[in-house]
């Protein structure tokens, strides 16, 4: 923090990643990807987003090394967007599993729980998502008739991909069902993209 600095990307005090490194992660600012990024007073209603790029499938951490000039019951957080869920790094890392490539919409670092607004689950309204243990089936009834399914993602509490189901072809129906009866039982966040938005929910198979 600086007072010379600002939210913005300002010479000397933001450093732009000049490194193209197999495993690397780094600041989202303005689609600029940053490995030091400055401001000019803390706010806890700030948001900083991140960039993370892995070359080989296996488990990712954030930690915190230290901490400077902040009160000591300031939590800090890392916001995962596919199990929206908030994770205070100051207790202990936060460890996640991902696949091989590049996350710059997942993982954010942000200062109270609850720093997104609700429209980082989108659209709910446009859709319903439910499950049916008796028949292990996911079922997603379309409320609003002009949104257009897409596909289909399920993870796990950790984030970690588990299927993908492509819902281009069942756009003429009101109600997609989806067979889960391979899945193991346990607590599941699945993500529904449509023409309207997206649509994250949690869900349990029994």
């Amino acid at each position: 923090m600086n007072e010379l600095a600002s939210a913005g990307i300002d010479k000397g005090y933001d450093a732009p990643q000049l490194d193209n490194l197999s495993n690397d992660m780094c600041f989202i600012n303005n689609n600029v990807k940053l490995s030091i990024q400055g401001d000019g007073f803390f706010n806890r209603f700030r948001i900083f987003p991140l960039s993370v790029k892995i070359d080989s499938e296996g488990v990712v951490k954030f930690t915190l090394d230290g901490v400077e000039n902040l009160e000591s019951n300031q939590k800090i957080y890392i916001y995962d967007a596919i199990t929206n869920e908030y994770y205070n790094i100051k207790n202990e890392p936060y460890t996640v599993s991902l696949q091989v490539g590049n996350f710059d919409n997942r993982f954010s670092l942000c200062f109270k729980r609850n720093a997104y607004t609700s429209n980082k689950i989108e659209n709910s309204s446009s859709l319903d998502v439910s499950l049916v243990n008796n028949d292990k089936s996911i079922i997603i009834s379309k409320i609003d008739a002009d949104t257009a399914l897409q596909s289909a993602t399920l993870y796990n509490m950790l984030g970690q991909f588990i299927a993908e189901w492509k819902l281009n072809d069942s756009n003429q129906v009101e109600v997609v069902q989806i067979p889960v009866n391979d899945i193991s039982q346990g607590t599941y966040i699945i993500k529904v993209k449509t023409s309207s938005g997206n649509v994250t929910k949690k869900v349990i198979i029994q």
